[in-house]
């Protein structure tokens, strides 16, 4: 069922005020601090995203009330392919002007967009602990391409250095075994 009054337009920079207090309200409703949003406000980082060509943000009001927004980013599904993709990169609406048609209209500006820059694909990102929201993109089409991990890069490398070092101990291991075999092969005098 959708809002009374229910519009969707393109934002760009100069929307930044309006962007900025329901970015923060988005972050801290899946479960993030909210202070961490803020200071990416205060740097300046998300009037920079608002200002990249590739990146596309779409703010849905009802009754001109700012509801919820999509940020979309056009770019390939891979590095080795060079169709165009439309990445989903957020969707996020009001808790209380949910179940009123807000995510569809913008879904369907993404889809407009899509049509429009010659997008092949249309790929959301979805944290796996969204059920809701993985169920809901189910409905409308969006199927599994692929189960995207991250890593911090400090994690990554000590995990690897952890690795490398097990790896040498079980070389040192196997080389103690053979040595001690040879010697034990060795005739006695």
């Amino acid at each position: 069922m959708l809002a009374a009054n229910l519009t969707v337009c393109r934002i760009g920079s100069a929307d930044h005020d309006i962007l900025a207090p329901l970015w923060v309200s988005s972050v801290s409703d899946d479960g993030h601090r909210t202070h961490f949003a803020e200071r990416q406000v205060t740097e300046g980082r998300l009037a920079n995203a608002l200002a990249r060509e590739e990146v596309s943000i779409y703010l849905a009001r009802v009754d001109d009330v700012p509801a919820g927004f999509t940020v979309l980013t056009l770019d390939q599904l891979s590095g080795l392919t060079v169709e165009p993709t439309l990445w989903l990169e957020q969707l996020w609406v009001v808790p209380e002007l949910r179940r009123r048609g807000v995510s569809r209209v913008l879904l369907a500006a993404a889809v407009s967009r899509a049509e429009q820059v010659g997008a092949t694909s249309l790929v959301s990102c979805v944290p796996a602990a969204g059920r809701d929201e993985q169920r809901f993109l189910a409905r409308l089409g969006f199927g599994p391409y692929v189960s995207a991990r991250s890593v911090a890069p400090a994690a990554l490398r000590r995990r690897l250095a952890t690795d490398d070092h097990r790896e040498t101990v079980a070389t040192a291991l196997v080389r103690r075994r053979r040595s001690l075999r040879a010697r034990a092969a060795l005739p006695r005098l």
